[in-house]
């Protein structure tokens, strides 16, 4: 017998053999995007499958590692595509962590970041929002990540830390200020950027000891309980030529933050530029701190630094970025689902436009045989 043929035999032989341990399997696992549909298309066979599972009454399940959609949701996107499922038929990662969180520690607090199928599956578990000192913190997938709410997770990860108790985070994290200003209230900062805020001196006292003992580095902490800030208190400094504003009322943070921002920031003036502020150091005797909106560094008694400064470089001028960032991403999207629209109008105009053809055809060959029969006619005549 010819090698070909022989290793063709015992090629089938196998499938089949394979094929038939499947069919007496009694339940089956499948995932979801790539295997059952692709974007918003069925992927061939996976109808006859489906309906398979369900003749033979197999049991089966669909898995995603997705949280953004509910089982509801995941039903509802298949029988858009044509496959009718029973909502039983899906679970989640959403789902897998509710479960989990319940068995683990019923009635918990959790602070999320995640789209509604991961927020209900919690809620559905019992397990309560908090976002001041929840037990845990969930990041699922959303399209809706935003600079705030990274920070928020970090914070509240820091916060629940057994060694270090008390914990705000860095300054740069504690505010927000225009892109127009970024770069001022940077070099206004300085190194106070990543100065830590804590509750209380025992809480920076605590801190300290851990990077000690972990040899660390070094940090500086400002504890809520002992700063006291002063605002400037030059009346009339807002009256001159080039004045911007002070720098502790250029930028946004919690109230809880007031002495924080003023002990850092309320004896700082921001000017247009490196004229302007001479001309008011001069006039006010080099009483207070001034910085020009390009970095130019004006510092109480008389002393100066300046130079080149690098754009949106630090931590202010990324945020600020990554805002407009965002927002062009978005009209990028609309843009982008405008165009989808027309697309879908124009191939629905296109199809209409095919078939008021292909009528046309047909007329015309019904007219066609119509002359011909006509023509018969005649010659018979």
């Amino acid at each position: 017998m010819d090698t070909n043929n022989t290793n063709n035999m015992e090629s089938k032989e196998l499938l089949q053999s394979g094929l038939e341990t499947l069919r007496a399997k009694q339940g089956f696992i499948c995932d979801m995007d790539g295997v059952i549909y692709h974007g918003n298309r069925l992927l061939p066979g996976v109808k006859e499958f489906v309906n398979w599972l369900y003749r033979e009454n197999k049991h089966f399940l669909f898995l995603t590692n997705s949280s953004e959609r509910s089982p509801k949701e995941l039903q509802q996107k298949l029988g858009r595509m044509g496959l009718v499922v029973g909502e039983e038929h899906f679970y989640t990662s959403a789902l897998a962590t509710a479960h989990f969180l319940s068995r683990q520690a019923p009635g918990c607090t959790a602070y999320v970041i995640g789209a509604a199928g991961l927020i209900n599956a919690l809620y559905e578990c019992g397990i309560i929002m908090n976002d001041v000192d929840p037990d845990y913190v969930i990041v699922g997938e959303t399209a809706t990540y935003n600079f705030n709410m990274i920070s928020k997770a970090v914070r509240l990860v820091m916060q629940a830390k057994d060694t270090l108790r008390g914990i705000h985070g860095p300054v740069a994290s504690l505010m927000q200020t225009d892109e127009r200003y970024a770069l001022a209230i940077e070099i206004a900062l300085g190194a106070g950027l990543q100065n830590i805020v804590v509750d209380r001196e025992e809480d920076a006292k605590a801190a300290i000891g851990y990077l000690k003992r972990r040899d660390g580095g070094r940090a500086t902490f400002l504890p809520l309980s002992a700063i006291r800030g002063e605002a400037l208190r030059e009346s009339r400094v807002a009256e001159e030529y080039g004045f911007v504003g002070i720098a502790s009322e250029l930028v946004r943070f919690d109230p809880k933050y007031q002495n924080i921002f003023l002990n850092l920031l309320g004896r700082t003036v921001i000017v247009e530029d490196l004229d302007c502020g001479i001309a008011m150091a001069r006039k006010y005797q080099n009483r207070f701190r001034i910085v020009t909106l390009d970095g130019q560094v004006i510092n109480r008694g008389g002393s100066m630094t300046g130079g080149s400064v690098s754009r949106g470089t630090g931590v202010l001028s990324r945020a600020g970025e990554l805002k407009r960032l965002r927002s062009q991403l978005e009209e990028l999207r609309q843009k982008l689902q405008t165009a989808r629209a027309e697309e879908e109008s124009a191939h629905r105009e296109l199809q209409a436009a095919q078939y008021e053809v292909e009528v046309a055809q047909g007329q015309k060959r019904q007219a066609e045989d119509e002359v011909l029969r006509l023509e018969g006619t005649a010659s018979h005549y």
